[in-house]
C-alpha cells in the first residue's frame, strides 16, 4: 500500500521527495548517510516535539517511523531576522511553537519578495529538513521552502493528510526504512517538477554543477566547501549551500569527516 497523500498540488521548493533507502545495521555512518530514508513526512507541532531522537543514528523517530524531509502547516507567531537567516515560531494549535530557519538567498532578486509575504499572522507551509542540536534537546525545521497558504482548504487537507501517513506507514511496513525498494514513489510530492530523479540524469543548475565538481574529486576526506566555493564563483553561497543539502537529501552525496567535506555516492 503506498502512501499516496490527500494534498499533492503544492510546489514543495528544490526536492524530488524520493521513497526511503536503507542501510544494514553493520554499514559504517557514511554508508548510513548515502542511504538514509529521505521520505517527505507531512507533520504536526505535536508529532515534531514527540518524536524522539537517536543519537546513534542521528535520527528522529516517532510511532515507529523515522523522520528526516517533513512539511509542516501553521501560522506564523515570530519572525527574527539575522544577517544570513531568518528565524520564525510557527503555530499549527496542536503544541508548542515549532522552530523553523531559512537561510537568505541575497543574490536573488524576488527573495525579499518571499520574505515580505512572510510574516506574522500569515498562514504558510513549510517544508524542510528536521534537524537536531545538543544531543536533540534543542530541534528545528531548516526550510528550503516556506510560502503563504492562498487555499484555506490547504490547511485542513494537510492535518487529513498526516493522519493519512501515519496510518498508511503504520499498515505497509514495507515502506519502512527497512524496505531496499528506492524505486517506487512514497508519496505524491515525488512528482515535484522542480525536483530531480534519484539517478544524476535528473540533474541541472547549479545542482549539476556542484556535483561535478564533488564527483570529480578522488580524496578519500572529499571536497570540502571552501575548495567548491573557489571553484564555483558564479554561484553564491547561498546557492551553494542549497545545492549541498539539496543533493544530501536526494542521495547523491554525503559528508565524510565533518559537515564540510563531501564525497559523491557514485564514487
Amino acid at each position: 500500500m503506498n502512501y499516496q497523500g490527500f494534498h499533492g498540488n503544492y510546489q514543495g521548493g528544490d526536492g524530488g521527495f524520493m521513497s526511503p533507502g536503507v542501510g544494514s545495521p553493520a554499514i559504517d555512518s557514511s554508508q548510513k548517510k548515502k542511504n538514509r530514508s529521505q521520505t517527505l513526512l507531512p507533520i504536526t507541532a505535536a508529532i515534531f516535539h514527540k518524536a524522539e531522537y537517536n543519537s546513534t543514528e542521528d535520527v528522529f523517530r516517532h510511532d515507529d517511523i523515522d523522520i528526516h524531509q517533513v512539511t509542516i502547516v501553521g501560522v506564523i507567531r515570530e519572525v527574527q531576522e539575522a544577517a544570513t537567516n531568518i528565524s520564525y515560531k510557527i503555530d499549527d494549535m496542536t503544541g508548542d511553537l515549532v522552530s523553523v530557519r531559512k537561510w537568505i538567498d541575497a543574490e536573488d532578486p524576488s527573495d525579499n519578495l518571499k520574505r515580505s509575504e512572510c510574516r506574522e499572522d500569515t498562514y504558510v507551509r513549510v517544508v524542510g529538513n528536521m534537524k537536531s542540536f545538543n544531543d536533540g534537546q534543542m530541534r528545528s525545521v531548516m526550510a528550503f521552502s516556506l510560502v503563504p497558504i492562498k487555499d484555506f482548504d490547504e490547511i485542513s487537507f494537510h492535518f487529513l493528510d498526516v493522519i493519512y501517513a501515519n496510518l498508511s506507514l503504520k499498515k505497509a511496513p514495507n515502506l519502512s526504512i527497512a524496505n531496499n525498494n528506492t524505486d517506487a514513489p512514497l508519496n505524491r510530492f515525488s512528482n515535484d517538477p522542480l525536483g530531480g530523479g534519484f539517478n544524476d540524469a535528473g540533474l541541472t543548475g547549479n545542482n549539476k554543477v556542484v556535483f561535478n565538481y564533488i564527483s570529480a574529486c578522488t580524496a578519500e576526506q572529499g571536497i570540502s566547501i571552501m575548495e567548491l566555493k573557489q571553484k564555483t564563483k558564479n554561484i553564491g553561497e547561498v546557492q551553494l549551500r542549497n545545492s549541498l543539502e539539496w543533493l544530501s537529501n536526494e542521495g547523491h552525496i554525503y559528508s565524510t569527516i565533518d559537515d564540510d567535506h563531501f564525497r559523491s555516492t557514485s564514487n
